[in-house]
């Protein structure tokens, strides 16, 4: 499983405000409509080392 997007409605100081975590897909919320696109900026196996294919993606928050 990964966490590719993320939705704060409204939390504390924050509303209205979605967060892409950097996968082969971008997405954008819209009046309560969900857009998903290809994300032009994703490289394939961007952290496969040695054609290891342990590490799939990194994120932090």
């Amino acid at each position: 499983m990964e966490i590719c997007f993320y939705w704060i409605d409204k939390f504390a100081a924050i509303e209205g405000q979605g967060y892409n975590f950097g996968s082969q897909l971008t997405f954008e919320y819209k009046n309560k409509t969900l857009f998903i696109d290809e994300n032009s900026q994703y490289i394939e196996g961007f952290f496969n080392l040695n054609n290891s294919n342990l590490i799939k993606n990194v994120t932090a928050i």
